[in-house]
């Protein structure tokens, strides 16, 4: 039964790279500022299910209890890292709202999340090495596992404020986007809460729940769903809304406007109509039959001359000078 599962976890990380490869691949494409925090998401979550699947593996193939008995440091080192991938998870998270909200953290801020997050690791290391036994270890010891057992729920907040949103906003294709992220990710709590209730009732009225290969079954299908959802969100929502926003802009006279009052040139108006296209620089080579360091340096003055310094800014340029 053991390997059955250890398959299926391996099915599970393959589809969450597939995932993850799939966002990586749009953002590169798109490059909206929430895209690659999105990536980055996928990539934290691709890590913690690769060390679920080396700690089943261990699990199976050692005796019970085997590594903390006789390596106890690695029982640490595995609290830490999961913490790890646990703020890895949130803070990608939070940047995706903050991108969604066309907002980004601040240098400074960065820098000092950085720094938290160095303090943390280095704590783990002062209480092993340096800390003897005593109280204050174990005090230090209890906040680290506080840490680690909480700090995922830090997600919880980020989706209600995507949820939420200002009563000032008027683009109302772009809050439909934010919510429809955020009752994906709702959708695993919801999902995991209708299981815990269905199993708390069978066995109130002394029904079978069943054997460990159905729960199992039912364990990694959630698994490959919650892999699943960045890739869902980008195909039924996101690229909705980027088409709306491209054929919005697509306006002929407004481009005609542009390319007067800022001299942009034959071969830079081509390559504007094929971003708007939602074409990435590969294509563009393929498509004007010119190299890809020539496309980029097109790329690369084109919004120079716009000031913009990406395709989402560029989007809200022309939406912009079309207001105006």
């Amino acid at each position: 039964m053991e390997h059955i599962l250890l398959l299926g976890i391996l099915i599970t990380l393959i589809v969450a790279t597939w995932a993850a490869i799939y966002v990586y691949q749009i953002q590169k494409t798109y490059d909206y500022l929430f895209l690659k925090p999105l990536f980055h998401y996928c990539v934290f979550y691709d890590i913690a299910v690769f060390s679920l699947l080396i700690t089943i593996y261990f699990t199976i193939n050692f005796p019970k209890n085997y590594l903390q008995d006789n390596f106890p440091v690695f029982s640490d080192l595995g609290y830490l890292f999961v913490t790890l991938f646990e703020i890895g998870l949130v803070y990608s998270l939070f940047r995706v709202y903050l991108g969604l909200k066309d907002w980004d953290i601040p240098v400074k801020i960065k820098f000092w999340i950085f720094v938290g997050i160095g303090v943390f690791v280095l704590s783990f290391g002062v209480r092993l090495v340096l800390l003897p036994e005593g109280t204050f270890r174990t005090f230090l010891r209890s906040i680290q596992l506080s840490i680690y057992n909480n700090f995922l729920v830090l997600e919880i907040p980020i989706l209600i404020a995507l949820v939420v949103g200002r009563k000032k906003e008027k683009d109302r294709r772009k809050i439909k986007l934010r919510r429809s992220l955020a009752w994906l990710y709702f959708s695993r709590y919801f999902i995991l809460i209708g299981i815990f209730m269905l199993l708390v009732v069978l066995n109130l009225r002394g029904e079978e729940v069943g054997s460990r290969t159905i729960r199992y079954s039912m364990a990694l299908i959630l698994c490959i769903f919650f892999s699943l959802i960045p890739y869902i969100w980008i195909k039924f929502f996101f690229k909705k809304y980027a088409e709306s926003m491209l054929v919005f802009v697509e306006d002929r006279e407004v481009l005609d406007s542009i390319y007067d009052k800022y001299n942009i040139s034959k071969r830079e108006q081509d390559i504007l109509k094929l971003i708007l296209d939602g074409k990435s620089n590969k294509e563009i080579e393929a498509a004007l039959f010119i190299s890809y360091h020539t496309v980029k340096n097109h790329v690369y003055n084109l919004y120079q001359k716009l000031g913009v310094k990406n395709r989402y800014e560029l989007v809200h340029f022309i939406t912009k000078f079309r207001k105006d």
